[in-house]
């Protein structure tokens, strides 16, 4: 298929030998499943795909590199062995420059694939290069090339998490810590040589003749009839050294019984089959065999996703209170509750699986619908399990553990812990200043739902949600929420009780007021930090997938017209946003909000800025579109009615449209979060998070008619287009 001329550098790239290809590849897939199961963040099936393609065009370059450079150091052997004297340089068909040319350019190619590694994968990446370039001169000098060669091919594993930071990849770098080792990484990655060592000392019973007259040293000459007892031995410790991975990273019975088990059958079928004396014996374990043999390693791996999942389903009953079912069933009938959740919960996770084993074909959509029901279903067994009288007495802790993790936050202990492996409660008090007995304390709640884990007596250590709270967004959420805000749901409860449970909120009349004498608005300008600390929460969207944010569908062709105007619009954020999402649009864009926020911006070449209260009339006429981005949630419909009435008379009729982008809750079934966000505006600004009926009756109130209502892919957003009744 190839042009002749060509033939001879696809040789010495082993293009024609797939086996060894995979011998390369299978420690890529292994490393990266492997780094994913023991990281705190949890890349989707896509990612993973991703990923390996990345890394399978990355092996083909290095194998073709280091093989190139192999055949240039052993072309002289290669002509006296019987399987190897065929080869490009033996036989002649390449010259040595040629050769070492072309072992350049790829390692050219190979470098300059690394570009989208880290900084730390392509360290790790170079050492590889090196060590297997150099494999075929320890033959010279040493018996032990196979086991110098497993410590090469080996190494995708030690590359940790750091092999997921890929240039494409859209989570959040500092999430990935390139420095995840542990016990049970050493364990699996010696494992990992062992394995190699075993089918390439297999592979050297091929020319263990040839080798002898040559003068090549190998494990196959070193051992010769004992080749068999010293890898079975080799194979009980590579088996060993698998559990002992699982062990110390506390993996489930699943990975020790299907992944574990597998591993041992099939290196005991191996090692029991092969003819040692047989060439075509050993070939064939070092190429189909060895896949084999390499699928029941990778199925090791393999399985790190669902142990990580139960797993964490064992932490979850390991931190709560959890008695015998006798002891929490007061009857036969909740005892069937309970079986009947369980199936419920083995329809969730095949649901789950089944999206998952769907994609990309699947959407977005059904994954986070399949993940929700899961996470109710396992709302439910929790809330069974502990029985009602415990869990509703578990409400009282609540505000505790919202105060423990604040104070956390505020010493920056997940910083501090996300820092190293494991921190002591002595260095913990050390580092932040603050008393031993309180920070055990506190922290002894916290881990109590995940917020970090207590690995120890007076001994902690980061959790997945450890590493999220010390992002600077997610600790301003917790901050801003904690801090002077934290006396809201207090002080609402007490106002409300004393108006009688009645919607009576006034500008002098309210819990917000009683607490900072002003509105919040008012109390964030005389107070730069809270305000500061604010905005910084407000950057949590930032860190929402792409599928959380609804799609624009404006479009605008003429110059001159007035586009969008978006009212009480910020700094900003949005008109980027809407350019993005809608490439192409031409017209005039206009900001508008309150003095002291439009003073405060440079100068900017995408919009105008304009003072505007949306409480007064808009100034701007006929314009196409008015946004208005997470607005009339902060207000209640009085308040609404009056934004959408000042705004009403600039409209064009038959021509503008508003653009409300805000929660669309469903009528029934709203998840905690935006449930939550609703009880927050609720209590904090007398705001509201509308359903779809309330969004309709609201504008139809103030003239208005919804034309469509565009909702994300994942959550309750939604861009709701509406323009003047008839």
């Amino acid at each position: 298929m190839l042009p002749q001329g060509i033939v001879p550098y696809a040789e010495l790239m082993r293009l024609d030998r797939p086996a060894g290809f995979f011998a390369f590849y299978w420690h890529f897939l292994i490393g990266l499943a492997y780094s994913g199961a023991i990281s705190t963040f949890k890349p989707k099936p896509t990612d993973f795909i991703y990923a390996a393609l990345y890394y399978a065009v990355w092996t083909v370059l290095l194998r073709g590199c280091v093989c190139t450079v192999n055949d240039i150091f052993d072309q002289e052997y290669d002509r006296q062995v019987e399987r190897t004297r065929n080869r490009p340089l033996a036989r002649r068909a390449v010259s040595t420059s040629a050769a070492a040319a072309f072992a350049f350019f790829q390692f050219v190619a190979a470098t300059m694939s690394m570009a989208p590694m880290s900084q730390f994968t392509q360290k790790m990446g170079m050492s590889m290069i090196i060590m297997l370039s150099i494999y075929p001169l320890i033959k010279r000098i040493s018996h032990y090339p196979q086991v110098f060669l497993g410590f090469g091919l080996a190494l995708p594993v030690a590359f940790g998490p750091s092999m997921w930071q890929l240039d494409w990849h859209n989570w959040n770098k500092s999430s990935v810590d390139e420095t995840t080792y542990n016990s049970g990484t050493i364990c699996l990655y010696l494992s990992c040589v062992l394995w190699t060592t075993t089918f390439d000392t297999i592979y050297a019973h091929q020319d263990i003749k040839d080798d002898r007259k040559a003068g090549v040293g190998s494990l196959a000459v070193r051992l010769g009839d004992s080749t068999k007892p010293a890898l079975s031995a080799l194979s009980v410790l590579q088996l060993g050294l698998a559990i002992a991975c699982s062990v110390l990273n506390n993996f489930s019975w699943v990975y020790n019984l299907v992944a574990c088990g597998g591993l041992g059958l099939a290196l005991f079928f191996m090692l029991y089959t092969v003819n040692l004396n047989s060439p075509q014996s050993c070939a064939w374990w070092f190429g189909p065999g060895s896949r084999n043999i390499t699928s029941a390693v990778s199925l090791d791996t393999s399985h790190l996703s669902g142990s990580a999942v139960y797993n964490h389903y064992d932490y979850s009953l390991e931190g709560g209170t959890i008695a015998t079912p006798s002891a929490i069933m007061s009857s036969i009938n909740e005892l069937a509750a309970l079986r009947h959740l369980e199936a419920q919960m083995t329809e969730s996770f095949q649901r789950l699986y089944s999206a998952y084993d769907t994609l990309p074909s699947n959407t977005t959509a059904d994954l986070a619908h399949a993940q929700q029901e899961l996470v109710k279903v396992a709302q439910r067994v929790v809330e069974a399990v502990q029985g009602p009288v415990i869990h509703a007495l578990h409400l009282a802790f609540l505000p505790m553990e919202f105060m423990a993790v604040g104070i956390c936050v505020d010493l920056e202990l997940p910083r501090i812990i996300c820092s190293r492996s494991e921190w002591t409660l002595e260095e913990l008090a050390c580092e932040t200043g603050a008393n031993a007995s309180i920070l055990n304390r506190l922290l002894r709640l916290a881990s109590r739902r995940g917020y970090f884990e207590e690995s120890g007596v007076s001994k902690w250590k980061a959790t997945p949600v450890t590493h999220a709270l010390a992002l600077p967004a997610i600790s301003s959420w917790v901050q801003t929420h904690t801090n002077g805000r934290a006396q809201i749901p207090v002080q609402y409860n007490y106002w409300l009780k004393e108006n009688k449970y009645q919607q009576v909120w006034g500008k002098d009349n309210n819990p917000v007021k009683n607490i900072f004498q002003s509105d919040l608005w008012t109390y964030f300008g005389k107070n730069s930090y809270e305000a500061q600390t604010f905005n910084q929460a407000m950057k949590v969207q930032e860190l929402f997938p792409p599928a959380m944010v609804p799609q624009y569908s404006i479009s605008g062709t003429d110059p001159n017209e007035i586009l969008l105007v978006d009212v009480g619009g910020g700094t900003g954020q949005a008109i980027p946003a809407i350019k993005q999402q809608c490439p192409g649009l031409v017209g005039k864009f206009i900001l508008q909000d309150l003095p002291e926020t439009i003073d405060s911006l440079p100068e900017n070449q995408e919009w105008a800025a304009m003072s505007h209260d949306f409480f007064t009339p808009q100034p701007v006429k006929d314009a196409k579109f008015y946004h208005f981005r997470r607005i009339f949630h902060d207000w209640h419909d009085d308040s609404c009615l009056k934004i959408l009435e000042a705004t009403r008379p600039a409209l064009k009729k038959g021509y503008s449209k508003l653009l409300i982008h805000d929660l669309v809750l469903p009528d029934c079934g709203a998840d905690y979060f935006d449930a939550g966000i609703d009880v927050m505006m609720m209590c904090t600004f007398d705001g509201i998070e509308r359903t779809e009926s309330g969004w309709r009756a609201l504008l139809q109130k103030a003239g208005f008619v919804v034309d469509r209502i565009c909702l994300a892919e994942i959550g309750r957003t939604a861009i709701i287009e509406a323009s003047l009744a008839e």
